[in-house]
């Protein structure tokens, strides 16, 4: 499939800007986000999904985490995948 045919399928926009990023970079602003030294596990984000007083955004940021680790993206591993 080339630009094009995405383009006439979905709708999408050609061109644009490119999303460039550092994983490592991102790796650590994630971490330090959640405030945690290394990348938990999945079941830590599930579990933290079930506290009270998790803010919406924590908490979107923890399903979307879930989701794709065990539903969209599954691996044998417990933490999320870090492959760029």
């Amino acid at each position: 499939m080339s630009h094009e045919s995405f383009h006439l399928l979905l709708g999408l926009p050609l061109g644009g800007t490119s999303v460039l990023f550092d994983s490592e970079v991102t790796k650590a602003a994630f971490l330090n986000i959640i405030g945690e030294p290394t990348l938990p596990s999945i079941k830590w984000f599930g579990l933290r999904m079930l506290k009270p007083d998790i803010s919406d955004i924590d908490f979107l940021r923890c399903f979307l985490l879930v989701a794709f680790a065990t539903v969209l993206c599954p691996t044998q591993i417990s933490t999320p995948a870090q492959n760029t």
